[in-house]
């Protein structure tokens, strides 16, 4: 009984990780294929990195945009997809932006903006 019990633990596991395969296959096509034409040259979008300055708090902080997958907010990446991400999208150099989270109203002034576009042609 209790090698059945492992052999299908083990059955269950394999089919999981199978699952998060196909998940992260489905997920690598979806981010190959961005077009980069489509991302606006100055407004807020994936890719971007933002200056902003909470005026509350008198302290500055820089986000950079990526996908959930790459999120990391201690490290300063913010998911396109989450609160803070959502109110920046679109956004532009100058703009005052209200960041609606569980913990509250923040308000930030948007003082420099760099968007893939400006990250790329630096490369260059």
């Amino acid at each position: 009984m209790r090698e059945n019990s492992e052999y299908r633990a083990a059955l269950d596991r394999q089919n999981v990780v199978k699952a998060r395969i196909v998940e992260l296959r489905q997920r690598i096509s979806e981010i190959g294929s961005i077009d980069l034409s489509k991302i606006s040259r100055d407004k807020a979008g994936y890719g971007s990195t933002l200056l902003l300055f909470d005026g509350e708090k008198d302290e500055e902080v820089t986000y950079r945009l990526v996908t959930p997958e790459e999120s990391d907010p201690q490290g300063g990446l913010i998911s396109t997809t989450s609160p803070v991400g959502k109110s920046l999208m679109g956004k532009e150099e100058g703009d005052e932006v209200v960041v609606r989270t569980p913990a509250g109203a923040r308000n930030f002034e948007i003082r420099r903006l760099v968007t893939i576009h400006d990250q790329v042609d630096d490369k260059s």
